[in-house]
């Protein structure tokens, strides 16, 4: 007889193979999905792996399947392990409301949970009202949302997370949607300073001259830096 396992299962999950009711019940909860790991990967739907119009991306499921075939009364079992799922589609939970959101770089590699829905989202997905779901199906891998962010022990955030402060992180961080300009010193404020330090005009005899020569000659070179900051604002 055969039953469709998982790869954690301990070897004890097998003491009592040959209790037909227990058999029945194993085949019963191994079909109901919750949680599983998934990581980002291109596909024909999602050639990069996630599209930033429909916010949905494609994944391949981390928890492979297993079949076990086993004679009740002698032999080992024959193990035979599925090929990976692959999920097309798939919408990603950024943290929303309304008015306001977070989103990051989502790309190939990148790993998270899928939380598998009791019941089919594809209704609900094209009207955002209470619908009656419409497909008899539950606990499919179909009706999985992407949570980005968990990751194995051999890939965790690098340097250890902060236990002291919130740390926002990443190649470019822009502070509201249309960010174009540096936070710490904006374009106008570079421009007001620029422009106080063209406006003095040294008095001759007054040693001003050499001051204010070196002045620009400083601002011109901390100009580029200040403005090549990767936090930006609106």
């Amino acid at each position: 007889m055969a039953k469709r396992t998982g790869v954690g299962e301990a070897r004890d999950d097998f003491a009592d193979i040959a209790d037909p009711a227990r058999i029945l019940v194993r085949q019963a909860v191994l079909r109901v999905r919750t949680n599983v790991v998934g990581v980002v990967v291109s596909s024909e739907a999602q050639p990069l792996g996630y599209d930033p119009v429909t916010q949905k991306a494609s994944l391949l499921v981390q928890s492979l399947g297993v079949t076990r075939s086993q004679e009740v009364s002698t032999g080992p079992a024959s193990v035979v392990v599925s090929a990976p799922v692959l999920l097309q589609n798939v919408p990603v939970a950024w943290p929303r409301s309304s008015g306001s959101y977070m989103t990051f770089p989502l790309g190939i590699g990148d790993s998270g949970e899928l939380a598998i829905q009791d019941r089919s989202l594809a209704l609900w997905m094209l009207s955002g009202a209470p619908v009656d779901p419409g497909f008899a199906w539950t606990h499919s891998l179909q009706d999985a949302v992407f949570h980005p962010g968990l990751h194995s022990d051999v890939d965790p955030i690098k340097p250890p997370t902060d236990t002291t402060a919130a740390v926002l992180e990443g190649p470019v961080i822009k502070l509201g949607r249309e960010a174009v300009e540096p936070a710490v010193l904006g374009q106008q404020l570079v421009d007001a300073i620029g422009a106080v330090l063209a406006s003095g005009t040294p008095v001759p005899g007054d040693g001003g001259a050499a001051v204010q020569t070196a002045q620009k000659a400083l601002w011109e070179l901390l100009k580029p830096a200040i403005l090549s900051g990767k936090v930006r604002v609106q």
